[in-house]
């Protein structure tokens, strides 16, 4: 068993982010693909979130940089489907130059901080 917090990166798609009439940016994307061999040489499998929702879905934030003092936004839903981990959320209207960053693609990877529990080489 693995215990130390490990971060994996994708690519944040432009086609998943939308305007809400309020103005704040709306964000629906993969945090994590299964199946493939990701940057990291690492495979995901189905299945690999789903105890971790149940236990602590409602804890996932939305940060910047993995830190907890700086929230960005507000998690609307976490899942898992036949892709990946799918992840929809709002970027708070404090941080705008955040929302334009990801609308020019200037930051184009979100990422996510997990604990492994199990794998095998």
């Amino acid at each position: 068993m693995i215990n130390k917090l490990q971060y994996k990166s994708i690519e944040l798609k432009q086609e998943t982010t939308s305007r809400l009439p309020d103005g704040r940016l709306k964000v629906v994307a993969y945090a994590a693909v299964f199946g493939n061999i990701d940057s990291y040489n690492d495979i995901i499998v189905k299945g690999a979130f789903a105890n971790s929702l149940k236990k602590e879905g409602k804890r996932v934030a939305v940060c910047w940089q993995h830190d907890m003092r700086k929230p960005i936004g507000k998690l609307i839903s976490i899942k898992e489907d036949d892709t990946g981990l799918l992840v929809e959320f709002l970027i708070s209207r404090s941080e705008e130059d955040v929302a334009v960053k990801i609308e020019e693609g200037i930051i184009s990877e979100m990422s996510i901080g997990y604990s492994t529990v199990a794998f095998d080489y």
